[in-house]
């Protein structure tokens, strides 16, 4: 098991980026194979990738399983969050976003309850079936409350979700 400490990963990649915007080297990978290969449940993000093209971040997301009714939502709002700040960071406007889920599944215990949110969208207009960062404004505050509830949480990350908190409700 390699032994070399903390790895920032995501500030790796900005320096990358902002060296050689074309880069084909800026990603962050979970998977620790000396570890991985041998619990049972082994990080579900493995890799992210990042790159400039035409003024624009673009990011691409590698799941290996991904619950589809309970998690993808907030991970994919997660994601597009970090590539926001990312983008902001590097002086850009956020680009495609692209999330690819080996595993994209639905857990049985929770299924009767996903047919009936499949139900109430598909009776709505075709308009009202999109969430935007609008609709969910709320959620997201609620999230970052939760989040500064947390008393193990490094003070440093405390600051992050803190301006995240009040760049939200300055937008609304």
């Amino acid at each position: 098991m390699p032994q070399i400490g903390t790895v920032d990963q995501i500030a790796g990649a900005i320096a990358k980026l902002k060296a050689v915007p074309f880069t084909r080297r800026a990603q962050a990978v979970t998977w620790q194979v000396w570890n991985d290969m041998n619990i049972d449940d082994p990080a579900c993000l493995q890799r992210m990738w990042f790159r400039i093209a035409d003024g624009k971040l673009h990011m691409n997301i590698h799941m290996r399983s991904n619950d589809a009714f309970k998690a993808a939502f907030m991970n994919m709002f997660a994601f597009t969050e970090l590539q926001r700040d990312m983008a902001a960071e590097l002086g850009v406007e956020p680009g495609e976003y692209m999330h690819i889920a080996d595993s994209f599944h639905i857990y049985g215990s929770y299924f009767n309850e996903f047919e009936g949110f499949l139900k109430t969208v598909a009776s709505r207009p075709e308009d009202q079936r999109v969430y935007t960062t609008d609709f969910a404004r709320e959620f997201f505050i609620d999230g970052c409350n939760t989040l500064l509830g947390e008393t193990d949480m490094p003070a440093d990350k405390q600051a992050i979700v803190a301006r995240r908190l009040a760049a939200l409700k300055a937008e609304g």
